[in-house]
């Protein structure tokens, strides 16, 4: 009795008195007081030894007590040291105030499963507003939760949350629902095609991600809005990086050298012109030796539902082949759709002419198979002339054959250096010079008198196209062409302090040539330059360029470089140009002023604007070592939708 301190195997126990059991190393006390990391409690009564505790009337904190700290209030709990929680009657609190009930926890001592935050602001389409967000656990794998948010000129907006994470020897589980439902009292604008928005306004976001064993995976997204605005007037941090959503379901089987799939895209949201997949299922047999005789072949195959209904924000160019059944293209809104199926088989034969040639022939066929061609129309204006029963083409079965030759082929130098410099952490240099060259010719397919529906078109893109037949994806669009690319890959290593080789410096230059390219194309395609710069942990650089030679103009690059200095200060400075329709900067700066208080500055420069289209300023506070708080003040000019000044203040919890 007294003042009484114990430390016993993982924890510390005060109280001001309690009875130890010698026999049974059994600990019994009633007022208490116990820390058993990353635990705080105290409560009523207790009764433990080292593989399980007892507790009754108990308030358990992650980290230190405070009036802000959440907590849970437990009747009666179980604890199992360095395992898990198990209790009764249990209320989520922060400080004093309760938040939500539990009829019964049980969950890993070191993850309780609540997540909570909050913001408070303002904004001059939405008025003050207040978001508050929590997920809850309700068995020992999954929580539960709710949006909740308030705005002055809006309304309320309110949806469930749901999280499941479950791990076991054989399967591996992830899951999450976020979801929001709002009557819109204000003015909700238009949407991306001009047409006006409804006031009912939602967003769904449901993911699940399943491993079972080491043989088949179910992967499932579904993103779907109301209008293409609500996610950036309501959700503006997600909306940043998610601008265009998608929705799709697929199942895999992995096998011994091969791969079965079926993949299935849907269109959720009717703002969006979307390529449909209902389903697609494919099998990939990996390249594999032909009786040891040197040659590799390798197949892919595929059946697939396509589907798109051509938006009335799709481009004319995607449009314009819908001529080819008499449907003119600045009225027709179709909904195209056809039965696909491909077949592709590649034979290639490495050849090793010494230690540092390679040279890789290959040839491929495909066979492409349209079947129950559909062509829909919608909104055609009468007065026009068109009637689809009499003037549109039906679309007829066709299958087309394409032919593919061409070759790979490789030089590999490496040159080493005992070079040793502590301040950069350099052990050694190796340099890498890897000479390339990929040609390939595509013959066959064309059939100018039977018009088909094409809906794996090509897409704008300012990446590395891929050569290979058999990934490309523009599969509908695809005629006789020849495309030789070669090109030079540096690589630049040092010995990694804990296993194997780190890269330093790596840089790739590519330049495609067409032999046959369409009238009005450059021959010389593009000249591609990658460089990534990574000497040290602290310092890194990325560049991209997409060069046209013959004309010597830059179509598109994209560069960032980013220096840190340990956990005090970041910088970053970021630049994209395209095609001289985009050049923007963007400056990156944060600092860590002490264990509590932090801040960060980002600044967006538009040169065809030549103004800053973007300021945002934060401060950051750690408050008991529990709540993130963020001070913010947002800047912005020639925006649609967004306001020029806004501010927010957020609090996001740490660790629960």
């Amino acid at each position: 009795s007294g003042n009484i301190r114990l430390n016993y195997g993982t924890y510390r126990l005060v109280g001001q008195g309690l009875t130890y059991d010698i026999g049974q190393e059994r600990v019994a006390s009633e007022a208490f007081r116990l820390g058993m990391p990353p635990l705080l409690a105290m409560g009523d009564g207790f009764s433990g030894n080292r593989e399980q505790i007892e507790v009754d009337n108990a308030a358990f904190y992650y980290g230190e007590p405070h009036f802000s700290a959440p907590n849970i209030r437990v009747r009666h709990a179980t604890l199992y040291p360095g395992d898990r929680i198990e209790a009764d009657s249990v209320t989520i609190r922060i400080g004093n105030i309760p938040v939500f009930y539990l009829p019964h926890l049980s969950r890993p001592v070191d993850d309780l499963g609540v997540t909570m935050a909050g913001s408070f602001g303002y904004r001059g389409n939405l008025g003050l507003y207040t978001r508050l967000e929590g997920l809850f656990p309700f068995s020992k794998s999954g929580s539960i939760g709710a949006n909740l948010d308030g705005y002055s000129e809006r309304g309320v907006l309110v949806g469930p949350k749901l999280a499941v994470a479950h791990a076991s020897a054989s399967s591996n589980l992830v899951s999450s629902l976020d979801s929001g439902w709002i009557k819109d009292s204000g003015d909700p604008g238009v949407d991306s095609r001009g047409d006006p928005i409804d006031r009912g306004r939602w967003f769904l976001d449901w993911d699940y991600r399943h491993h079972v064993g080491q043989n088949f995976s179910l992967l499932a997204k579904i993103e779907a809005w109301s209008d293409s605005e609500t996610l950036r007037d309501f959700r503006p941090d997600a909306y940043a990086g998610n601008q265009d959503p998608d929705s799709y379901l697929e199942a895999v089987f992995r096998g011994q050298g091969f791969f079965l799939s079926a993949f299935t895209r849907v269109r959720p949201n009717d703002f969006q012109a979307v390529h449909e997949r209902l389903p697609e299922v494919r099998f990939d047999w990996m390249p594999r030796e032909i009786a040891g005789s040197g040659f590799f072949h390798s197949v892919n195959a595929s059946a697939a539902h396509l589907r798109e209904t051509l938006a009335p924000g799709a481009t004319t160019g995607d449009r314009l082949y819908l001529q080819d059944f008499g449907i003119p293209a600045s009225v027709a809104e179709p909904v195209i759709a056809s039965n696909r199926f491909l077949f592709h088989y590649k034979v290639q034969r490495p050849v090793k002419l010494n230690q540092w040639l390679s040279f890789v022939p290959l040839v491929g066929l495909q066979a492409v198979s349209y079947t129950d061609q559909q062509v829909d129309w919608v909104g055609v204006v009468p007065s026009e002339g068109f009637s689809p029963s009499e003037s549109s083409v039906r679309p007829e079965d066709l299958t087309r054959i394409f032919g593919e030759v061409g070759f790979d082929m490789e030089l590999k130098a490496y040159a080493t250096w005992d070079y040793r410099n502590e301040i950069w952490g350099i052990d050694g240099l190796r340099h890498i010079l890897r000479p390339v060259a990929r040609f390939r010719y595509y013959f066959g397919g064309n059939d100018e008198s039977s018009p088909f529906v094409r809906i794996d078109r090509r897409v704008f893109s300012t990446n590395l196209p891929p050569v290979d037949l058999g990934n490309i994806r523009y599969v509908d669009d695809l005629g006789e062409s020849s495309t030789l690319r070669f090109g030079i890959e540096n690589l630049l290593q040092t010995r990694d302090s804990d296993y194997g080789s780190r890269n330093l410096v790596e840089l790739n230059l590519y330049q495609d040539v067409l032999f046959n390219a369409d009238p009005g194309a450059d021959t010389w395609a593009g000249l591609y330059t990658q460089l990534a710069v990574n000497p040290i942990h602290w310092l890194s650089f990325d560049f991209y360029s997409l060069i046209r030679p013959e004309s010597f103009t830059v179509a598109a690059s994209r560069a960032q470089l980013s220096v840190i200095n340990g956990d005090l200060w970041r910088l970053a400075i970021d630049t994209e140009s395209l095609d001289d329709q985009v050049e923007q900067y963007r400056f990156a700066f944060n600092y860590r002023f002490n264990d509590r208080w932090g801040g960060s500055a980002q600044i967006r420069f538009d040169a065809h604007r030549n103004d800053i289209t973007e300021q945002v300023y934060t401060l950051q506070q750690r408050l008991a070592n529990t709540w993130n708080l963020a001070y913010q003040l947002v800047f912005r000019s020639g925006t649609s939708r967004e306001d020029e000044t806004q501010f927010n203040i957020r609090a996001t919890l740490v660790q629960f």
